[in-house]
């Protein structure tokens, strides 16, 4: 079979992954209405054997989710650019100390949390109020 030959030598980047597991969070929040996905962009270990380019490349891949995810204009898929807040502490010689490589450490997990506090608080779809309340 010719078809079965030629999907067996595409090759699926992963960016082309990315592509999928976007598309598929799209279709989701349009089937459910009341969830909302967001992404997170990358971030990146430059140490050891890791190549030069990386950086640029992974910076180069959440650019074209992001703008993946623009263009389907969809309210309830967003994302926050976490690569971009911790590209400046992922670089070898101001790189983050974690519990290995791939692991940031606390620092970057805050970092995290508080972006997304903040763009659910933008969005709408949590309240300050509500933060407050629970903590009380």
């Amino acid at each position: 079979n010719r078809t079965a030959a030629a999907a067996a030598t595409t090759t699926i980047t992963r960016l082309d992954r990315y592509f999928l597991a976007i598309d598929a969070c799209n279709e989701f929040t349009r089937v459910y209405p009341r969830v909302h996905i967001v992404w997170r962009t990358q971030g990146f270990a430059q140490a050891g054997s890791m190549p030069k380019k990386f950086p640029r490349i992974a910076r180069g891949e959440s650019q074209r989710i992001m703008d993946r995810i623009d263009a389907l204009q969809n309210p309830r898929l967003s994302y926050i650019d976490w690569g971009a807040a911790v590209y400046d502490r992922s670089l070898e010689d101001r790189r983050i100390e974690g519990d290995s490589i791939w692991h940031y450490g606390v620092e970057p997990r805050l970092v995290l949390i508080q972006m997304l506090t903040n763009h659910l608080v933008d969005r709408g779809i949590l309240s300050l109020d509500s933060l407050v309340e629970y903590r009380s």
